[in-house]
């Protein structure tokens, strides 16, 4: 499935604002003493960091993926 950048980062946006948002809810509502909400945002917490990272660094992802192997000569 090929996404443009633009399409991409604005999933990645998105799921990374509605997980940082049930950590907060997890933080400052009384969500955070139900114990299902907790182990859901306890899995969360590294898609948050990781859709963090990929968002930070997407252009030297593309770069990387982009990049063609140099040919070689018999």
């Amino acid at each position: 499935m090929n996404f443009s950048n633009k399409t991409l980062r604005t999933i990645l946006r998105a799921i990374h604002l509605i997980i940082g948002g049930m950590v907060i809810a997890n933080i400052y509502t009384p969500l955070g003493a139900v114990e299902w909400f907790e182990s859901l945002v306890k899995i969360a917490l590294p898609i948050l960091t990781l859709t963090g990272i990929s968002m930070w660094q997407m252009p030297f992802f593309t770069k990387i993926i982009k990049r063609q192997p140099a040919p070689t000569q018999i």
